[in-house]
């Protein structure tokens, strides 16, 4: 919810002084830019199926890991550009140094799944 207010507060002002501008091309492009914002938003989520975390985030993002390839999860705050709709995010180190960032609705549970199927998991 954080990160929708970050935007909001980015968006908003610059919509409602284009509209008090009449600068067509400006309501154009922070309308453009509040959709594709939105279509991510919406089009992000995880599923955990046959042994495999896969993560979607609209056409721009689409990976799938082998949960035994996961090694640890930690909580973090990290605002790096992710598949995460929050700022409350999951690091996930898999591999020998791969990490991805994550904000499941959930996160006990979603840590709870993921260790019913790798108990091997460190969780932080």
């Amino acid at each position: 919810m954080g990160l929708v207010l970050f935007i909001a507060v980015i968006l908003v002002p610059m919509l409602v002084f284009s509209i008090w501008k009449q600068h067509w091309l400006g309501i154009g492009i922070n309308l453009a830019v509040t959709l594709l914002v939105w279509h991510v938003f919406a089009t992000t989520y995880y599923i955990i199926r046959d042994g495999t975390l896969i993560v979607r985030s609209s056409i721009l993002y689409n990976t799938h890991i082998p949960i035994s390839h996961i090694v640890s999860i930690s909580p973090t705050g990290n605002p790096i550009s992710a598949p995460a709709a929050s700022l409350d995010r999951l690091e996930i180190r898999y591999g020998q140094y791969e990490t991805i960032l994550v904000s499941p609705k959930d996160k006990a549970g979603f840590i709870a799944h993921l260790k019913a199927i790798n108990p091997k998991i460190m969780v932080y």
